[in-house]
């Protein structure tokens, strides 16, 4: 009796110092400190150890975004994105509004889609689907995917 009193009692010792919280007050996020790289291949996709689809959603929902560098020359700029949890974008430019539909999903790799109507000459260009290969809280990298070239980068505003 007394082996099993004493197992229990170092069991809920362990198990409570693993469970025990501190507090950080260094004021600092994790999600504006970590940048994620995704590998793609090799470990389902994970990146540096784990998914960051949730990451790529909380952080594109997280603020207003523009287009930096899209590679085939098309150019972005005045526009403003805003990505909603569900599943609408919206961007502004000069004025005018033009709402997209976006979704993410992880299958091999960490897919962002966009799709925009005709309304605008320029925003169907970032129609289809956009592997995420870097990813921070201030800029998500992303390249063609599926067959689609080019590149581009959503950055902070």
């Amino acid at each position: 009796m007394k082996k099993i009193g004493m197992a229990a009692i170092v069991m809920v010792a362990v198990l409570g110092g693993l469970t025990s919280c501190t507090k950080d007050n260094s004021g600092t996020s994790a999600a504006s400190t970590t940048s994620i790289t995704n590998t793609g291949a090799g470990n389902g996709g994970k990146g540096n150890g784990g998914s960051p689809v949730g990451n790529t959603r909380a952080i594109l929902e997280s603020g207003t975004w523009k287009v930096t560098g899209f590679s085939t020359g098309q150019s972005f700029e005045g526009y403003a994105f805003n990505f909603s949890d569900d599943g609408v974008v919206r961007v502004t430019n000069s004025g005018t509004m033009y709402t997209g539909s976006w979704a993410t999903t992880a299958e091999l790799q960490d897919i962002i889609h966009l799709e925009f109507g005709e309304e605008s000459a320029t925003l169907p260009a970032l129609n289809g689907d956009w592997q995420v290969v870097n990813i921070n809280a201030n800029l998500v990298q992303v390249t063609g995917y599926g067959g689609k070239g080019g590149s581009f980068s959503f950055e902070k505003m």
